[in-house]
């Protein structure tokens, strides 16, 4: 489209750019890069270094048109300036909480990983840049300096203090000082396609680093680190077989209960506003548009778990809420909603625990599955049977649902019958087979009930897990019962 605008202007031709500008701050936080995309194609690529108006008058005119253009979508962008530019307008209690506008040390101090395999890949870019940019100035040195040149370094160097200031702007910075210092490299490097060879290099060896060491971008966020009393990773596991967003939970709740308003994770709520197809109001955003340094700190008392926890919930007054399974180290949001009043369990699976207002689908109640419990099994004893039936009842909402079927297994398993537990556990792997508690579950029962020819089926579970301590130290138990080597 741009390339048309120079070589034949149209009235048409700015109408999806102008749209998209009038459109993408609603719904993506990162329209400024886009726009800077647009304003360096214009200035750097398009328009010649210096208009030469002794050009034929279409020649000008479409350069004219394009600047036109281009003003045209700034204003129609910033007109949302309040969306285009959200990270400006928090108040100053809430400034500090929001990673994208941290300094990129302060980050790095919050992330206790391995540098070369768990920083996110946006910092080891903004590094190389920095060098990159640099080394060419560094590179024009034989080159009389001109006021030009100093423009250029004083520009880079601003943006680079920015990425540094505001993790948000780092695409902002490599976007905005890439045809600088392309221009700078081309002018040191006979074949100018040269340049690409330093920035595409370094970022391709990161890339092979990241993978030989097995943390792959998108295993990263499965990933649980455990740390020792100094701080350092003790153990390191990745759980990739655990769905970690909570779309099933949020099914069931679209389908069963519609609700108003719902108290989640924050981290959890734009899916939840996403899903519900914006019927249902949430205590907080992701992108921080609606709340104050009030509810912020109200959402951190509920999510700590702090006394006054249950006055808070009262003065939100959400029908429905939805929390993270308690052995989730990911998710901070720990609202202990089994201790509230007037409330039912409606839901459970292995990501979510569905808690709904008791005049609200009092149908849905789960009244004998208590997922706070610290045993295995979450049923009390006396409850078993009530339990067994909620959990079936589970099945029935989603036939992969992780907690029920692993709950039924057990419980087969703790009465003995094991015929009954090897089938569903077989049936389960068959559905989730990559899952390795399910494996766990199908060489218990079959070694209990006296079939000690379980290496390949432990051998499997412990390939799933990853060193998952957890799965690895069941198969190793399991093993050792039977002395098996695996």
């Amino acid at each position: 489209l741009l390339t048309k605008y120079q070589l034949k202007p149209n009235l048409l031709l700015p109408l999806p750019i102008l749209l998209i500008f009038a459109i993408w701050p609603n719904i993506q936080g990162y329209a400024p890069i886009g726009l800077a995309v647009f304003a360096f194609y214009v200035l750097k690529v398009i328009l010649p270094e210096k208009l030469d108006f002794s050009s034929t008058l279409s020649s000008v005119k479409g350069q004219k048109f394009l600047v036109i253009i281009f003003l045209l979508s700034s204003a129609a962008a910033f007109i949302q300036f309040k969306r285009f530019l959200y990270f400006l307008f928090l108040n100053q209690e809430l400034f500090g909480y929001v990673s994208e506008v941290r300094s990129v040390f302060t980050n790095l101090e919050n992330i206790k990983y391995s540098f070369m395999t768990n920083i996110p890949i946006e910092i080891h870019i903004l590094f190389i840049f920095t060098i990159v940019s640099f080394l060419s100035f560094f590179l024009k040195k034989h080159q009389k300096l001109s006021l030009a040149t100093v423009a250029d370094f004083l520009f880079v160097a601003a943006l680079c203090i920015l990425a540094f200031r505001y993790s948000r702007t780092i695409p902002l910075f490599v976007l905005l000082a890439s045809p600088i210092i392309a221009q700078n490299l081309n002018q040191y490097f006979e074949d100018k396609e040269k340049y690409l060879i330093i920035p595409i290099s370094l970022i391709i060896l990161i890339m092979i680093f990241s993978i030989y060491q097995k943390k792959l971008w998108g295993e990263r966020h499965n990933t649980l680190y455990i740390f020792d009393k100094n701080n350092n990773v003790k153990v390191a596991t990745s759980y990739t077989w655990k769905e970690r967003r909570p779309t099933a939970a949020l099914d069931f709740i679209k389908t069963h209960l519609a609700p108003q308003k719902l108290m989640t994770s924050l981290n959890w709520s734009n899916q939840t506003l996403w899903q519900l197809e914006n019927k249902t109001r949430v205590m907080l955003d992701i992108i921080y548009e609606k709340q104050t340094a009030e509810s912020y700190a109200d959402y951190l008392s509920i999510a700590g778990g702090q006394d006054n926890f249950i006055k808070l919930v009262s003065k939100y007054d959400p029908e429905v809420i939805m929390i993270p399974q308690p052995y989730n180290l990911v998710e901070t949001f720990k609202l202990e909603a089994w201790k509230l009043e007037d409330w039912n369990l409606v839901y459970v699976d292995d990501t979510a625990i569905v808690y709904a207002k008791k005049d609200l689908r009092p149908d849905l109640a789960l009244t004998a599955i208590h997922p706070e419990l610290s045993s295995e099994l979450k049923f009390k004893p006396e409850e078993k049977n009530k339990a067994k039936v909620e959990l079936q009842k589970l099945l029935g909402i989603n036939s992969n649902n992780v907690f029920a079927r692993q709950q039924l297994i057990m419980t087969s398993i703790v009465e003995r019958k094991y015929d009954e537990a090897k089938k569903l556990a077989s049936e389960s792997i068959d559905l989730l087979p990559k899952d390795p508690n399910f494996y766990i579950l199908l060489a218990t029962a079959n070694i209990q009930s006296g079939n000690c020819a379980q290496t390949p089926i432990l051998r499997k579970a412990k390939n799933l897990a990853k060193g998952y301590f957890y799965i690895k130290d069941k198969a190793d138990s399991l093993a050792a019962s039977c002395n098996l080597a695996i």
